[in-house]
């Protein structure tokens, strides 16, 4: 099965999968405390027959127990050097029980231990366990892959980076929360914004609780990302009864709280903890009730790891901070040269609380080894605060390293036309679902007029749309040059407004306009009023600058996104 023949699959849900593996088989005597793997490949049979009982009562996919067979996991028990032996051989009693019945979706699970900076494990280390079981698994030829129970959203991004790294099969990735937050603080829209981003077709929650609970979340993933949601409660919240933990839903009441999941458009949906094949019956005889929702075009965002940022045409102009840029700032080269993020990651919070919405990072300075340091500062800023960064490099090497570690979605600064970068950088931009700042630029250079600098856009947007970037998912860059250098200030102006007729979001970097001359503020803040006026959305420029911030303040009152100018008054009184 392929992305786009699942994702029609789901249309036409929803699809019932199967119910829990661990609760279910302790009802058929695994013991507590034992190695599952070996206590199931020790009875193949009572495995199979579980999964049969599953498509008796209606499901349609099942999924290999397979969830704890990562390398970490398994040296736990002991069973390292048996990896392949034991996903294969698992994998392969879910097929025969499977038949032509169902689909298999080839189980992961969590590894258990914490990502650096938290943990002692690195990001790539992680990517690699994964990369090893999914290679694993597709020995077997599962149909999909299911991503369950994470608690950390950078460890399934890398779980799901590593699939799309060696294949095209459909991935479904789903998280445990606690209202509308993971146990390390990432949102439900972040989460969503970011799993489809690095390449996931169907995302959701499972475990945590029961399906009410459940609901919230999927509510909140509902509003931001266009793709099949996916749900897999609990027969809701455990419960201790004489010493035993307990799930109290009975299937009856389990299925009739799953009404509120289907009613807001679930398309895949099944049982997990505490829930067995009575429950997945009497899900299947309610979801015969129900029709799946249709998808709808959601605005684009970027996010980073817990806060997440609409893009529109008529956004608020929005400040995206320029200031972790070593160029003429001695103390941050030399931090970059030695490895430290220390003075990057004040000035990044200094940046938030004076007002950007976004971080520009750049770490190109002689001596760095910018493709490391731009891993290392992606990591830390993504630990330390909640924003989207915006990845900015020469080096392409730097760029993806910067990407590839990013929990969220960023933005890709920049790409040009020029033939040598335009396709490469495309590429890493849809590789991980980066939003692209495109500059008007060919190898002959900048343009003079706008209408040329539109020419070379559009010749870069017919080359994006090979790789499905849109016009709609893209930011243009306006270029301003220093007037002090004869530059006409007004093309770039003139091109701004013809971008928002098309609509198409525009960013300028603000201080090249006044290099070279006296009172820099008072030729910067009157020139980001005319941009404005043209339609500008995002503009580089320091958010330290109070000038900068009070004028932003006044543009975005005067165009209407501050209701009856609340937040101005507050501010300013």
């Amino acid at each position: 099965m392929n992305r786009e023949e699942f994702r029609q699959l789901l249309q036409n849900g929803p699809i019932l999968c199967d119910g829990a593996t661990g609760t279910a088989l302790s009802d058929r005597g695994m013991p507590l405390g034992a190695s599952d793997e070996t206590w199931m490949l020790e009875n193949p049979s009572i495995v199979s027959s579980m999964q049969k009982e599953y498509i008796k009562s209606g499901a349609r996919i099942l999924l290999t127990p397979t969830f704890a067979c990562n390398r970490i996991k398994l040296a736990k028990h002991g069973l390292t050097d048996d990896i392949e032996k034991i996903n294969v051989a698992l994998a392969n009693i879910t097929k025969e029980a499977a038949n032509d019945d169902a689909l298999v979706a080839a189980e992961m699970g969590p590894t258990g231990e914490m990502i650096a900076p938290m943990g002692m494990l690195t990001f790539d280390e992680v990517y690699a366990v994964f990369l090893e079981q999914a290679k694993v698994l597709l020995n077997v030829a599962p149909d999909l892959f299911m991503l369950e129970t994470f608690m950390s959203l950078d460890e399934i991004r890398a779980a799901v980076l590593a699939i799309r790294s060696i294949c095209e099969l459909p991935i479904v990735a789903s998280m445990t929360f606690e209202n509308t937050h993971t146990l390390m603080g990432n949102s439900a829209s972040s989460v969503a914004i970011t799993l489809v981003a690095a390449g996931a077709d169907c995302i959701g929650c499972n475990c945590s609780s029961g399906p009410a609970d459940l609901k919230i979340v999927l509510d909140e993933m509902k509003k931001v990302v266009e793709v099949p949601l996916f749900a897999k409660p609990n027969a809701g919240i455990p419960q201790m009864s004489k010493g035993k933990t307990v799930f109290p839903l009975q299937p009856d009441e389990f299925a009739k709280e799953c009404r509120s999941l289907l009613k807001i458009g679930v398309h895949l949906i099944g049982g997990c903890c505490g829930t067995g094949p009575k429950h997945i019956q009497k899900l299947n005889d309610i979801i015969k009730e129900h029709t799946t929702i249709k998808l709808t075009k959601k605005p684009l965002y970027i996010c980073g790891p817990r806060k997440e940022i609409q893009l529109s045409i008529d956004m608020p102009l929005t400040i995206i901070g320029e200031r972790i840029n070593p160029t003429g700032q001695e103390a941050l080269s030399k931090d970059f040269v030695s490895g430290n993020c220390a003075t990057a990651i004040s000035m990044a919070t200094a940046q938030i609380k004076n007002g950007a919405s976004i971080l520009d990072i750049n770490v190109s300075a002689p001596g760095v080894n910018q493709p490391d340091m731009m891993y290392s500062l992606v990591e830390n800023l993504s630990a330390t605060t909640p924003s989207a960064l915006c990845i900015d490099s020469p080096e392409d090497d730097a760029l993806e390293k910067g990407l590839y570690r990013f929990p969220g979605k960023a933005i890709l600064n920049s790409i040009t036309g020029e033939a040598t970068k335009c396709e490469k950088r495309l590429a890493l931009a849809a590789k991980y679902g980066a939003v692209p700042i495109i500059l008007p630029i060919d190898d002959s250079g900048l343009p003079a007029t706008a209408e040329d600098r539109m020419k070379i856009l559009d010749t870069i947007l017919l080359k994006a749309n090979e790789y499905d970037i849109t016009k709609d998912e893209v930011i243009v860059d306006a270029m301003i040059m220093a007037i002090a250098s004869g530059s006409d200030a007004m093309e770039a102006v003139k091109f701004v407004a013809m971008c928002h007729q098309k609509g198409i979001l525009t960013v300028v970097g603000l201080s090249n306009v006044s290099f070279g001359l006296p009172n820099r503020t008072l030729i910067n803040n009157t020139y980001l009023s005319m941009l404005a006026g043209a339609g500008l959305n995002l503009v580089i420029a320091n958010p330290n600058d109070k000038n900068i911030i009070q004028t932003i303040d006044s543009i975005n009152a005067l165009r209407g996104h501050d209701d009856y100018c609340i937040n101005f008054v507050k501010k300013y009184k």
